[in-house]
């Protein structure tokens, strides 16, 4: 987590790419922004300051126009809530995103960079998903380690439907128990199949809830804990498919994920084995 924590803005941000009024032609500026995918770029005014951002949509609407109109009615004006610095970490980046499209940040020519939520897709900020995604996904195999002998997995096993992928599992890991090899069971389950598994253990379910909250998580309520628990699953399977994510839906996985890690790392310190 402490490594997770460290990865900042500077790994994402991208080097923005200045409108500059007195230069360019909406159409130019356009085509820039198609180019590069940008979704937001600085608006420089005639004077040289930046103190808005326009988008790439006002830009495309404004493409048949040969000057720009007056800058004022251009974009949107850039406020202290706009600006993150590049040292900050990923985390709070996720958290800010929420509530603003873009965010900026300043070097000694001004606004430098600019960062989106179209820039969570950016491989670094995946990677922080998923690790987190894996640290979800240990703490809770943990617990279910914790929580159930291995006879309770064997009971468990008994009651599954034979088509149930979970059984089959289940009874490859008792041949191999038998034999003394392979990994424990819950080591050798999905994140899907541990969550079926945590559904048949009422202690499991229990300290698990006890963990989070132990950990300060806000959303301890247990129904919200299974819920954010398949979430972070679907992130995290879309993420290790390479399947495209709706940037606004992968943004809040993200702030769910992060969360959740801290608070069953943090939580598991504060409940007895």
């Amino acid at each position: 987590m402490v490594a997770a924590d460290r990865l900042t803005v500077s790994l994402l941000a991208q080097a923005a790419e200045t409108v500059h009024v007195g230069n360019d032609t909406p159409l130019a500026a356009f085509e820039r922004a198609e180019t590069h995918g940008y979704d937001w770029m600085p608006l420089r005014d005639r004077d040289g300051q930046v103190t808005r951002l326009v988008s790439r949509s006002e830009l495309q609407r404004l493409r048949d126009q040969r000057t720009f109109p007056d800058v004022r009615r251009l974009g949107r004006p850039i406020s202290v809530r706009h600006l993150i610095s590049l040292e900050s970490p990923i985390h709070v980046l996720v958290r800010r995103l929420a509530d603003e499209p873009f965010l900026c940040c300043l070097g000694p020519n001004g606004v430098e960079h600019v960062v989106t939520r179209w820039d969570l897709a950016h491989p670094g900020a995946q990677q922080f998903a998923f690790g987190l995604a894996l640290v979800v996904e240990a703490e809770l195999g943990a617990c279910l380690t914790n929580s159930m002998t291995e006879s309770d997995f064997r009971k468990v096993i008994a009651t599954l439907d034979e088509s149930n992928t979970l059984r089959t599992r289940g009874e490859k890991w008792m041949r191999r128990t038998s034999r003394k090899e392979g990994l424990g069971f819950v080591e050798s389950l999905t994140f899907g199949q541990k969550m079926a598994l945590l559904d048949k253990s009422a202690d499991a379910r229990r300290r698990l809830s006890e963990i989070a909250r132990g950990g300060l998580w806000e959303r301890h309520q247990p129904h919200r804990l299974r819920a954010d628990l398949d979430e972070i699953r679907k992130m995290r399977n879309g993420l290790g498919h390479a399947a495209q994510q709706v940037p606004a839906r992968l943004r809040t996985r993200m702030e769910m994920t992060h969360d959740l890690a801290h608070a069953l790392v943090a939580g598991r310190r504060t409940v007895l084995p």
